[in-house]
Order: structure tokens, then sequence, then C-alpha cells
């Protein structure tokens, strides 16, 4: 299991309950994190928990040249991924009524999400605005097709875990990916200040969330 972990870290993977949770189990224990760190340290690298620990990944001790291009590349992803994941968000607290952002652990049911959205005509404007930004392909009309597309979208890039239930029917749970989008904003702004202008629009907007 260490040598797992170790590997999926490594990946550039955020280790939570819902994707992956033997290796989560696995890096809650603080023994058996604390060795790892001690071997991923070695290499300029350390384990952090998401601020409510719902996933772990890595992150670099220093930044320098030997973690720079993969901070780089974390920097694209994340600037890549924040509006359209702030469209998300906010898209799945309207449609579920609620004043609670989106946690890990927690299920969208598409069949559920659709039928409110295809109710509201505010709500599938948005969805119609996010489909494309979340979709390799933008031919879907319906609402159902377009938060699917949507759905699967967020799981080829971490954030939702598609799983079954009553048969052929399934749901999205949504994964720590979601919580350590926030921190790596955070960790990002602090460790490579270009990105501090890239992201203030966006982080006001966040805070209207």
């Amino acid at each position: 299991m260490f040598a797992e972990a170790v590997n999926a870290l490594i990946d550039g993977r955020v280790i939570c309950h819902v994707t992956e949770p033997e290796l989560f189990d696995h890096l809650s224990d603080a023994d058996k994190r604390e060795r790892i760190n001690t071997y991923v340290g070695q290499i300029g690298w350390r384990v952090v928990a998401t601020h409510n620990k719902s996933g772990y990944f890595l992150v670099p001790l220093k930044p320098s040249e030997a973690t720079g291009a993969s901070l780089s590349s974390m920097h694209r992803k994340i600037m890549g991924d924040m509006r359209p994941m702030i469209d998300f968000l906010a898209l799945c607290l309207a449609v579920g009524q609620t004043d609670s952002v989106l946690r890990p652990g927690d299920r969208i049911y598409p069949g559920q999400y659709a039928s409110r959205i295809e109710a509201s005509s505010k709500l599938f404007s948005d969805l119609k605005t996010l489909y494309p930004k979340l979709s390799r392909s933008t031919g879907k009309k319906d609402a159902a097709d377009m938060l699917k597309a949507v759905l699967k979208n967020l799981e080829q890039r971490g954030y939702m875990k598609e799983k079954d239930y009553e048969g052929d029917r399934s749901y999205y749970e949504a994964t720590g990916m979601v919580d350590a989008f926030h921190d790596l904003v955070d960790f990002l702004i602090a460790n490579t200040p270009e990105a501090q202008e890239s992201v203030d629009e966006f982080i006001q907007q966040e805070s209207l969330l």
C-alpha cells in the first residue's frame, strides 16, 4: 500500500474516500503518512490534506527548478478549471436551492437535476452557457444530455466519480478534488505571485457563492 500511495501522489492525484478509499485510509493514518512524507521529502515534496481533510495530495516543500515544471502544470490546470468550476458550483447551488457549496461525498442524480433545470429558463440558460466550457462537443440541445456531458467531463478532470445504483442507473459523487480546487488556488497564489492578477476576478466571484 505504501508504494501504491506514493505512486498515486506522484502522479498528481488527489486521494480521497470517494475515488480511492483504501489509499485514503492509508494516508489518514498519521504514522503511515509520516513515512510517505519522509520518502517524498527526499525529492522535494510533502503530503498535505485539504482544509477539511477530505483528500491528500503533494505540494513542493520549496518551489525550485526541480518542482517548477510540476508547479507550472498545476497552475495551468487550476487556472483552466477555475471559471467553469465556479460556474458549475453556482449551478449546483441554484439547482439544489441550498446555501451549502458542493462538498466531497455529495451526490448528483442526473435525472433529478435535469428535471429541475428544464423547469427553469434561468437554470437552462446557465447550463447552456456552461456546457461548451466543460464538454468536447457542442451538439447537445436538451438539459439531460448537456448535464451528462458536463458531469462526464468533470469526472475526467477528477472532480466527480460516477457510481451505479438501481441496475443501469447511476449518480455522480463529488471527490476530494472539489476541496483541493480551493486549496490549490490559495497555494498557487502564495507561491506564484504572477497568478494573483489572473485570479482576482474569479476569487471575488467565488466569494459570492
